[in-house]
């Protein structure tokens, strides 16, 4: 065997020539022996090698104007010629709850005349009872005839009617007097007024716009998955740039429908006018926003720019045993440190790669 050489191939293609049978050949042997297993066994990745793909967010500004909860035209249910406007653009209704008074002159001339007549009828019925018990006392002792009493008896009822009738006419004038003065819902703030002491008005003519600005509205159009991130939002608040404040709000009403033109839906949301943190109550026509984190549609994901791997102007992800996925690729993050990508074959439970070679086959 002297002379004898066996030829191996070693990495970076080194030659080794070794005589067979020797202490070194054996040595070489039982090391080539334990390092082929292990070079064929699967790549072993550590946990903190790899990374779960989190579903992408993005924060989504809103703006809506502020507006009185409620609004109301008032209106005359009577006619007659203005006295009197209690309130103008601007001010708040009075305690007294009136707005404008209407002239009742006529209505009180009435009352005047029922009045009279009223005290009239009372005593000729009082009369007419004096002449029935006198009739029913002669008709005892058969010094009367039935008719004649019948006839005073009857005379007493009808007057007790006409009595009556006057009381229910002095009630229907009593309540449309009361129509002669315009009432409104106090607190409420005068918008618009197109009254003035001195005009005439006549049944259902507008006198005034009221609105009730003691809490306003926010009103905003929403889609189904912004609606849902609003409602899970624990606590809302809204950004008023116009007075630079940021003030607590709720949601005050979600419409069952939608609009058809954005496919939007419409949603209010209500905050207080008098603020703490206000020196002045809050009105209508304040800009306010609020951001809502808004997840993205589904198979949308956000990576460490790591994780994705450019090749021929394709984008590549490496799963945690070393498959590979072709991803499409959205953008980057505001910071620049993330990537969004889209893929149906990507799941939060997948383990990633954090940081896929740039020689990865």
């Amino acid at each position: 065997m002297n002379g004898i050489f066996s030829r191996i191939l070693l990495p970076k293609n080194m030659l080794v020539f070794i005589r067979p049978h020797s202490t070194m050949f054996v040595q070489f042997a039982a090391l080539l022996a334990f390092a082929i297993p292990v070079l064929l066994m699967p790549l072993q990745i550590e946990a903190d090698e790899t990374i779960s793909p989190l579903p992408y967010t993005r924060q989504v500004l809103f703006t809506g104007f502020t507006r009185p909860i409620q609004e109301m035209s008032l209106s005359s249910e009577v006619n007659g010629k203005c006295l009197k406007v209690f309130a103008d653009v601007g001010e708040t209704v009075p305690q007294s709850k009136i707005f404008a008074s209407v002239d009742d002159t006529f209505i009180r001339l009435d009352l005047v005349a029922n009045d009279l007549s009223a005290q009239k009828v009372q005593q000729q019925l009082a009369n007419e009872k004096k002449t029935l018990e006198r009739y029913t006392s002669l008709w005892k002792k058969n010094s009367t005839t039935l008719a004649k009493l019948d006839n005073v008896r009857l005379q007493a009822s009808l007057h007790e009617i006409q009595l009556q009738n006057l009381a229910n006419e002095r009630l229907r004038l009593l309540e449309n007097q009361a129509r002669h003065t315009v009432s409104a819902p106090q607190g409420w703030q005068v918008m618009q007024r197109m009254i003035e002491p001195g005009e005439y008005v006549q049944p259902g003519q507008s006198l005034a716009t009221l609105g009730d600005f003691r809490h306003l509205l926010v009103s905003m159009a929403l889609s189904f998955n912004e609606l849902q991130a609003l409602k899970e939002t624990e606590t809302l608040s809204l950004y008023l740039p116009d007075v630079d404040a940021t003030v607590p709000t709720k949601i005050h009403h979600i419409s069952p429908g939608f609009h058809t033109g954005t496919r939007k839906i419409p949603v209010d949301l209500i905050v207080n006018s008098v603020q703490p943190n206000l020196k002045k109550p809050l009105r209508s026509g304040i800009r306010a926003q609020i951001k809502l984190t808004v997840q993205s549609e589904d198979n949308t994901f956000l990576l460490p720019q790591s994780a994705v791997l450019n090749r021929y102007d394709s984008y590549w992800i490496v799963k945690e045993d070393g498959r590979k996925v072709k991803v499409i690729f959205l953008g980057t993050s505001a910071d620049g440190a993330s990537v969004i990508i889209s893929t149906p074959e990507l799941h939060t439970t997948d383990r990633l790669l954090k940081i896929t070679p740039a020689d990865f086959p």
